[in-house]
């Protein structure tokens, strides 16, 4: 181990530490947790005793600690990092540091999900059409425009019967259900589901379907079926992804939690995005949405308050205001407000 002035190294300021590694620093000296998925500060700075403490991992320490949590590195690394950093010593000529800011915290939860496979939501979505019901769903009750569900490859399933007996006979059933798009059950197999439903297919922002969600379009009483149902155990994404390559960086970008709020947005005439629910917004969507002027309209609930205090969190990250839009007329939703106005305007 190298020689180090440990007494200088840990008086430097942890505040100065904190955005060389670019931790930003909220109101209150606190700031997201880089050694886990945080969807609130939980990690304080005490700028008075120069340390930091993270109340979800219970980890802190003093500025050494806080640069070798950040790297993953022991504490002799971590000292040739602020040596170099803060003008101890020369900058060698390589000098590469990766830092975890710039990577994507991924929930031991989210691991376990599965990769759906392209091909096979691809067959679906081309083996599908929109059914009357769907359209009595879009056009009379959401006023949704018909080149916006169009162009978004939109579908619809009124019974699971035939297109099952479709995907067994051209996939086999070991495929379908290693993707979990059949389950296997007392009288057969099924289908993952539940119809009659609106089917939502998700794509990435280069263009790959990544997964389908269902609208279950009968009335619910009780606990089953669910409402949206995704593949189970799958990942999920951003709805209309896609559209984030084809449109100018800085320009207005709403953000609704679900995809029906999306389509009004979309029929609005406005650039919009969405979360598939309040809990749903991950960090690596920090990156896809970092250089645009962010709105979010929440529901009025809760989990909207929470979605739209986890949004700002995790936007803070790369120094981006997320802005909340209110509706004036004391709708819910933006689905519910555009339906009776037929129009929404924000910016």
């Amino acid at each position: 181990m190298a020689y180090h002035d440990f007494d200088r190294l840990k008086n430097i300021p942890i505040i100065d530490v904190s955005r060389k590694l670019d931790i930003q620093i909220m109101r209150g000296k606190h700031a997201i947790c880089f050694m886990h998925e945080d969807h609130r500060p939980s990690m304080a700075i005490y700028d008075k005793t120069n340390s930091w403490y993270c109340f979800t991992c219970g980890k802190g320490g003093g500025v050494i600690d806080l640069v070798a949590q950040y790297f993953k590195t022991d504490s002799d690394e971590a000292c040739n990092w602020l040596e170099v950093e803060f003008n101890m010593k020369p900058k060698p000529t390589r000098w590469g540091w990766e830092r975890r800011a710039k990577q994507v915290a991924v929930s031991k939860q989210e691991e376990t999900k599965i990769t759906v496979e392209s091909e096979l939501l691809e067959w679906v979505i081309d083996h599908t059409v929109l059914t009357k019901k769907a359209h009595q769903f879009l056009d009379g009750e959401r006023k949704i425009k018909p080149e916006v569900y169009q162009r978004l490859n939109i579908r619809a399933l009124d019974g699971a019967d035939e297109l099952l007996h479709k995907l067994l006979l051209t996939f086999g059933k070991e495929r379908l259900m290693a993707n979990h798009i059949i389950t296997e059950g007392r009288y057969g197999y099924y289908l993952t589901w539940d119809c009659p439903c609106l089917l939502f297919p998700y794509y990435d922002e280069t263009g790959r379907l990544v997964n389908i969600q269902s609208r279950y379009l009968n009335e619910i009483t009780g606990d089953y079926p669910q409402r949206f149902r995704f593949i189970k155990d799958s990942k999920t994404y951003l709805f209309n992804a896609q559209m984030l390559p084809q449109i100018e960086r800085q320009i207005a970008l709403l953000v609704t939690e679900g995809v029906t709020d999306c389509l009004a947005a979309l029929s609005a005439g406005i650039n919009a995005v969405a979360v598939p629910g309040a809990s749903a917004f991950k960090l690596k969507y920090v990156d896809l949405l970092k250089d645009f002027t962010l709105f979010v309209c929440p529901d009025k609930d809760k989990s909207g308050y929470n979605l739209l205090l986890d949004m700002k969190n995790k936007m803070s990250q790369r120094c981006c205001e997320v802005r909340e839009l209110c509706l004036d007329d004391g709708s819910k939703d933006i689905g519910e407000y555009y339906a009776k106005h037929e129009g929404l305007r924000f910016g």
